[in-house]
């Protein structure tokens, strides 16, 4: 088992400000969810009412997968279009909030305010030595941090917001590329050209 190293947030920066030898990885994210006060199907149904003994300020949602750290998106989007025989034209552009920092493929910069965030892409797939695919797909799920009981996730139906998946990427569905930038605070656990790193917030 490799062993885990401790880092703070300024040690998990400079960590991927040099760079990885391999892009292949896995991470744990624990990020705050928007929820609702209202549930949007049914606005008789408010959260009180739903989940009196849950403060919806304590809900956590924890997020682990397999990912690409510092992924090339165009990159991505113009190999899935060749292989299903489109143009790279396919793919149409959108406004983005964010910036490439300079000298690295891992972080992302907040064009107004200048605040850093880890960049990567989620794996949805894998192929075995065999030639056939395991598929996967991030593992989510939400906690009660005032008392570590899991919220059953069909059970906040209405109360967050419903997963969307890019419509300008030109590609078929079910093969879109999914990017995340995380806050560096919401980067609990990254595993790495073979190590764990563990990054304390506080």
């Amino acid at each position: 088992m490799a062993k885990l190293i401790t880092l703070t947030v300024q040690e998990f920066v400079t960590k991927v400000r040099g760079g990885v030898k391999h892009s292949l990885g896995g991470m744990v994210g624990v990020t705050v969810p928007k929820l609702t006060v209202k549930d949007r199907n049914d606005h008789s149904r408010t959260w009180s009412v739903a989940f009196p003994n849950i403060d919806r300020k304590n809900v956590r949602k924890i997020m682990h997968g397999a990912i690409l750290v510092g992924p090339d998106y165009v990159k991505m989007l113009e190999n899935e279009l060749a292989r299903e025989g489109k143009a790279a034209e396919e793919y149409t552009p959108g406004a983005v909030w964010h910036e490439a920092v300079e000298g690295t493929k891992c972080l992302r910069r907040h064009k107004k305010t200048g605040e850093l965030y880890f960049w990567v892409a989620f794996v949805q797939k894998r192929q075995k030595p065999d030639g056939t695919w395991i598929h996967l797909k991030p593992k989510t799920r939400y906690i009660d941090t005032a008392t570590g009981n899991v919220i059953p996730r069909e059970s906040l139906y209405g109360f967050t917001d419903p997963e969307k998946l890019p419509t300008n990427q030109g590609v078929d569905s079910g093969r879109e590329a999914i990017v995340r930038t995380y806050k560096l605070e919401s980067v609990r656990t990254l595993v790495v050209d073979g190590k764990v790193y563990s990054i304390i917030t506080k």
